[in-house]
């Protein structure tokens, strides 16, 4: 049986990556967040990935052989951004580092770490240089390396995701679709005025379903072919 750990396991993108893996009958799932309470039928442990010992012990504790690390934080604050993104990245490392199997990891990062792209780069691809230009970008960029260090270095091994801005079922609202649609819902229910409040309407974004990056995810964890690579 493969033994399959999510962090971030309460998440929006992990409550679609479930329904795929409970599909799998050769694997037993387990997952970490730091709410209390987990998703039903999984074996949950809530673990704040920022306190390493508490990693150190739920890696002992599961022995995973395949991990999606979905754990992050998008914040305005920089401690933040790296105590979780970073940090809780090289802790999660160094637990699976401790293993005696090589575990497989899949990291889910961000379109965040491309940053300034020029004209000439766009659509982004992979090879495209990182030039984050937030904090959330720059410590998802750091957790990039800190994972493909750990794969060259045989301890993992590792692949890195950057999906680029996810929309679906569940999305919490503060984001600009969410939102959008929360206003819509109440025009529709009379709850406000039939007008909708938009903020600067001049960036331009790609969007990706995440029942769609979330089927991406579950074939790559079972792709031999991935490990050392980069995915958009």
């Amino acid at each position: 049986m493969t033994r399959v750990l999510v962090t971030g396991a309460n998440s929006f993108t992990a409550r679609h990556l479930w329904p795929l893996l409970v599909l799998s009958p050769e694997m037993v799932f387990y997952g970490t967040d730091i709410q209390p309470q987990g998703p039903s039928g999984v074996e949950y442990h809530p673990v704040d990935i920022t306190e390493k010992p508490a990693v150190l012990k739920l890696i002992q504790v599961v022995q995973p052989d395949l991990v999606f690390h979905l754990a992050g934080i998008a914040s305005p604050d920089p401690e933040k951004c790296f105590s979780v993104n970073r940090e809780g990245t090289r802790h999660l490392l160094s637990g699976c580092g401790a293993l005696d199997t090589t575990p497989r990891l899949i990291f889910i990062s961000s379109a965040a770490v491309y940053g300034l792209t020029g004209k000439d780069e766009s659509p982004v691809a992979e090879s495209v240089p990182l030039r984050p230009v937030s904090h959330y970008g720059e410590s998802k960029a750091a957790a990039e390396l800190a994972v493909l260090a750990a794969h060259r270095g045989g301890s993992i091994r590792g692949a890195i995701v950057r999906p680029f801005n996810l929309i679906g079922p569940g999305l919490p609202l503060g984001l600009a679709p969410s939102d959008f649609a929360a206003q819509a819902r109440n025009i529709r229910d009379n709850k406000q005025e039939p007008v909708l409040r938009v903020g600067n309407l001049s960036p331009r974004r790609d969007f990706l379903d995440v029942r769609d990056a979330t089927r991406a995810y579950y074939l790559l964890g079972s792709n031999q072919d991935c490990w050392g690579k980069v995915f958009n």
